[in-house]
């Protein structure tokens, strides 16, 4: 079974085994496997089994941190261990550049652990951050501790967000009872827009560059 199965089943067997498979979830993704489904929508999704008195939100948020700080603390050794040529091979199948890296070593000498506590908020960034925290050998302790509340807080409030829509889902999947033909329409209008902007601002830039070679 790959990992694109493995997540399948786990998947399909959430309610079943809710507290198992937050934790392999959790401790496959912060190990650095990207996953199909980002773990912050698992998460996010147990909060109606909270709603439901099917899960403890303690217990989630225990097994959540506790798969984290494991995952997180495999791959931070790893890294420390085989370090740069490590990445070098592999970064690229998680978007992981050298210039990523040196922006990743001024955040942490700039605002040291700090950066661990707002960064792991980014998407993208978690995986990133422990990458980094391993490259340039930051004192375990430290890290981890900065990691472990990052991670209480970061799900603390994907599993609010799932409880409170569990407990108003009614309310607000009724809001789409208004939503008309034209609304869709508009959508597809405005991102047509953005795209179109974004078009024009890259163009021009490409030309500025073009027209003032360094």
């Amino acid at each position: 079974m790959g990992l694109f199965g493995l997540v399948k089943f786990i998947t399909t067997n959430f309610d079943k085994y809710l507290y198992l498979v937050l934790f392999i979830l959790l401790f496959i993704e912060e190990a650095g496997v990207p996953l199909p489904v980002p773990g912050d929508i698992y998460i996010f999704l147990s909060g109606y089994q909270v709603v439901v008195h099917h899960a403890s939100p303690v217990f989630i948020l225990i097994d959540v941190t506790l798969a984290s700080i494991l995952g997180s603390s495999l791959l931070f050794f790893i890294i420390l261990k085989k370090g740069e040529p490590l990445v070098e091979k592999y970064g690229k199948y998680i978007h992981i550049s050298k210039e990523r890296l040196e922006q990743g070593k001024y955040w942490f000498d700039k605002h040291g652990e700090i950066v661990i506590l707002v960064g792991r908020w980014i998407p993208g960034l978690r995986i990133v951050l422990t990458i980094v925290g391993g490259i340039f050998r930051l004192e375990y302790f430290k890290f981890i501790l900065a990691m472990g509340i990052s991670s209480l807080m970061w799900s603390g409030f994907f599993l609010y967000l799932g409880i409170t829509f569990g407990r108003h889902q009614d309310k607000i999947l009724n809001v789409f009872k208004y939503v008309n033909t034209y609304t869709g329409y508009i959508f597809y209008l405005v991102i047509l827009l953005l795209v179109t902007a974004l078009c024009y601002l890259y163009l021009r830039a490409h030309r500025r560059r073009q027209a003032n070679p360094r």
